[in-house]
């Protein structure tokens, strides 16, 4: 098949995503506008710092209240939807507290496709295939892929942290790895994606990437004490689990994509007392396997060919899965992050031609399978489990690491 055949494709098959979640957002109009979406639990948190009520934001009677004055026809809540992010996180919606809950939510969505809009723009020198098509496109590409349309929808913070994730690759690209810890430090919104993420780069001897991380993280720690204060501080942590039983109690892991969610999310391992410590153990293996896989990984103040740049995607990518996979809380809008792995895989495989080659299915299919909205909507609307998801990650991680063995055995061949 042509490399032209092949971008008509990929162009139609973009085009019926699109139109699909057209008519998704069309029914969801109404919903947004009564305050159904995530973006719930931000507008309650902005509006609590806005009233000089930090102390208390993780009080769940006082969140409950405040979601009232705006969301009072949401039916199905019989209590808060609890905003349980860091403290330091609600100052990005304090300004948008002024606002009433579906102008605030514009102006958020609006934020967020800057973001996507800016991406192209901050990607096209490290990634050939981005600079190869206009911006407008590659913001249709991304308005095609269904978490993207999912995080858009609840008003989640997953494209922020996606441009955070993007900007930390451009720095690692340039072997600035301090700004990319720096980067990857204000993440900490999203601790359980991000934390994972900086383990395997520390264990790839990114050292300094850690040292950064430290560092804004402790000062972003130092802004949420002086939010909440000690004692708000202190409660944080048990708000957090409590958050976490009443989600348990509510089936909440048969929606995760990752590992706890394909291994917890089924009725009967609610009853398997050692279910969290199989999920547990897996996930630290498949961290090590994926830190084994990496270890080759050679500075880039040391090499400066394409295969480098190549063999530098295919591990950034293989890290971007794992975390995903091996993070406690992972939902279909976080899927968003894969935006990064997908165009870098894409690109290797153009530049390698082993998009032509087919060599190495499980690198390729598993991305045709996240592009497929209609996936989606089976395993999470028609048979509610979306947990079963988690194995077409799986496949990719495996995917991506066998490239990455292959590579490195043609590169000592060669």
């Amino acid at each position: 098949m042509s490399r032209n055949r092949i971008k008509t494709w990929i162009a139609v098959l973009i085009v019926g995503m699109l139109c699909i979640h057209g008519v998704l957002f069309w029914k969801a109009r109404v919903l947004v506008r009564q305050g159904y979406p995530d973006f719930t639990i931000f507008y309650t948190a902005g509006k609590m710092l806005h009233e000089g009520l930090g102390h208390r934001l993780y009080d769940g009677a006082l969140q409950y209240e405040v979601q009232q004055t705006f969301a009072a026809g949401v039916r199905i809540r019989k209590g808060p939807l609890p905003y349980n992010h860091p403290p330091v996180e609600a100052l990005i919606f304090e300004p948008l507290a002024s606002l009433d809950y579906p102008t605030a939510y514009l102006v958020w969505s609006g934020i967020n496709l800057a973001i996507l809009g800016f991406l192209p723009f901050l990607l096209r020198r490290h990634i050939p295939v981005v600079a190869q098509c206009p911006a407008f496109a590659w913001l249709l590409v991304c308005l095609g892929f269904f978490p993207v349309l999912v995080a858009l929808l609840q008003g989640q913070d997953v494209i922020l942290l996606l441009l955070l994730n993007a900007l930390a690759f451009v720095a690692l690209k340039r072997n600035a790895d301090t700004l990319a810890g720096c980067w990857l430090g204000l993440s900490v919104f999203k601790f359980q994606l991000t934390i994972p993420l900086v383990l395997i780069l520390l264990c790839w001897k990114r050292t300094k990437v850690l040292k950064s991380f430290v560092v804004i993280a402790a000062g972003l720690t130092a802004i949420s004490v002086a939010i909440t204060g000690w004692a708000g501080t202190l409660r944080y942590p048990g708000f957090v689990l409590h958050v976490e039983k009443f989600m348990e109690r509510d089936r909440i892991a048969v929606d995760m994509p990752n590992l706890r969610g394909l291994l917890e999310g089924w009725s009967f391992a609610r009853g398997f007392p050692s279910a969290h410590a199989i999920t547990i153990v897996l996930s630290v293996g498949l961290l090590v396997w994926v830190i084994v896989k990496g270890r080759g990984w050679t500075p880039s103040s040391q090499r400066f060919d394409r295969d480098f740049d190549l063999d530098f995607d295919l591990r950034f990518s293989l890290a971007m899965v794992t975390a995903v996979l091996v993070s406690y809380h992972a939902f279909p809008y976080d899927l968003s992050l894969l935006v990064i792995p997908l165009l870098l895989v894409v690109n290797y495989a153009i530049e390698t031609a082993s998009l032509h080659r087919y060599r190495n299915q499980a690198l390729m299919l598993p991305m045709g399978l996240l592009f497929l909205s209609p996936v989606y909507l089976l395993l999470w609307i028609r048979l509610d489990h979306f947990n079963l998801f988690a194995t077409v990650l799986l496949l990719w991680t495996w995917g991506i690491a066998r490239e990455i063995s292959w590579s490195l055995r043609e590169a000592r061949q060669a």
